[in-house]
């Protein structure tokens, strides 16, 4: 369950920080291209996913 809510929180992090950049580009008249910023997304969700769970695992071997 732990790592359900940890997937929760990276990606509605991931989701305002987009909806964020969205607004400020769409406010100055630059139009993103969707695929490319959701492939990012997607990739930066799992890496900051896979670095909080193995600092944790290294966390729980040293003890």
């Amino acid at each position: 369950m732990k790592h359900l809510f940890k997937a929760g929180v990276v990606t509605a992090g991931i989701l305002i920080v987009n909806m964020i950049i969205n607004i400020i580009f769409n406010r100055n008249g630059i139009d993103l291209n969707s695929a490319i910023q959701a492939s990012i997304s997607a990739w930066l969700a799992v890496l900051i996913y896979e670095k909080w769970t193995r600092s944790e695992k290294d966390q729980d071997a040293q003890k």
